[in-house]
């Protein structure tokens, strides 16, 4: 999410960038600097109901989409899937067009169509995102099994910290 808000904030066609995130989250959202403004879960009512948004799920939360669905109508203009951090994409997509990104597709989509300056972009793009993440992030590595499981309980019981980026190794 943070590397999604951070390149929509960079792009020259200058949008609102909206943060969705949980209550015990939003401060830290917040903090990144990325997002115009953060709303929690529970808040998309002061999103106004004719605004045009194209949603950006990392979390493959359904009840956010339908929530999204119902508040927006018609201004509900793509619901693009990223991810699951909520563990699987729960329940149906909204009725609006919906997409799933894969990063390898776009790589090679993008890669035609920019030629071969693509690659210098895409690695200046990437290094100015890690330039300001070690002030909002910190590496904790794990190796084995037992490191990834743990991180993994750790998620899905809710308690794993927003500001720490796991690198693990089986």
């Amino acid at each position: 999410a943070y590397g999604v808000a951070a390149a929509l904030r960079r792009g020259s066609a200058r949008r609102e960038v909206i943060g969705l995130s949980s209550a015990r989250h939003r401060a830290f959202a917040a903090s990144l600097g990325v997002y115009d403004r953060v709303l929690e879960y529970g808040d998309l009512a002061a999103i106004a109901a004719d605004t045009a948004v194209v949603h950006v799920d990392i979390a493959g939360g359904g009840q956010v989409r339908a929530a999204l669905a119902e508040r927006l109508g018609g201004g509900f203009k793509l619901d693009l899937g990223v991810g699951m951090t909520h563990g699987r994409a729960a329940g149906p997509r909204p009725a609006v067009r919906s997409e799933m990104f894969f990063a390898p597709a776009w790589l090679l989509r993008r890669g035609r169509e920019r030629g071969p300056g693509f690659v210098g972009e895409l690695v200046a793009g990437w290094q100015a995102l890690l330039g300001g993440a070690d002030s909002h992030f910190r590496v904790e590595r794990g190796v084995g099994a037992e490191a990834v499981l743990a991180v993994h309980h750790a998620l899905v019981a809710g308690g794993a910290s927003p500001e720490v980026a796991h690198v693990l190794t089986l």
